[in-house]
């Protein structure tokens, strides 16, 4: 059994538990809503240091990011609205997150490390690549599918921000969290190098 289809199943599984007890009230943009707030807590308890309630608050984050997208397929319904700002609130999450850690890092570490160049580095090919999106998405030069590996990149930057996080009790699991990221830094360019084969083959067709 592969990943996908134990996330069905997990789907499945909740889909029986949860729906009949969820209020017709709650809603996909709801919970996107909810997420925005929780992600923007993330990023000030993280930039005042405090990390219990920085980890509590991702999970929460993470937990609402699974929870529109399968209530929006289960109930509906997926709106533009949702899918736009959901993809937003991912963003300012991972990236509020990590900006705010090498913020930290800087400020009131007596000298800043190897590790914390990697993970700038890392954040900056992130933030560049989304900005790249962006402006082929305008141009209506990308690709409109959401590829596997898109999912799963976003899945790994969220799961990174955990050892990152807890990389203040024990330092090693820094080191897991930007290897994590790193990961998905890779993933992020690759699947923006996917979604711009339209661009790609414009200016092919234009040079030739």
């Amino acid at each position: 059994m592969n990943v996908w289809q134990m996330k069905d199943r997990f789907d499945a599984v909740m889909e029986a538990v949860l729906l009949p007890v969820l209020p017709q009230s709650v809603t996909p943009n709801l919970i996107t809503g909810v997420r925005f707030v929780a992600s923007a807590l993330v990023v000030a308890t993280v930039f005042f240091g405090w990390w219990v309630t920085s980890l509590l608050l991702v999970f929460v984050a993470g937990f609402t990011d699974w929870m529109d997208g399968w209530l929006a397929r289960a109930r509906g319904p997926m709106t533009e609205w949702g899918k736009r700002w959901d993809e937003r609130a991912d963003k300012l999450l991972v990236l509020g997150v990590v900006a705010a850690l090498l913020a930290r890092w800087y400020w009131y570490t007596e000298s800043v490390g190897w590790l914390w160049y990697v993970l700038v580095a890392a954040w900056s090919l992130t933030v560049l690549r989304d900005i790249v999106m962006v402006w082929l998405r305008k141009l209506r030069l990308s690709k409109s599918v959401v590829l596997p590996v898109a999912k799963l990149k976003t899945a790994l930057q969220l799961v990174a921000l955990v050892p990152l996080l807890s990389g203040e009790w024990w330092w090693p699991l820094q080191l897991i969290g930007v290897a994590i990221f790193g990961y998905a830094t890779a993933l992020s360019l690759y699947s923006a190098w996917v979604y711009a084969a339209p661009a790609r083959s414009q200016i092919s067709m234009r040079w030739s």
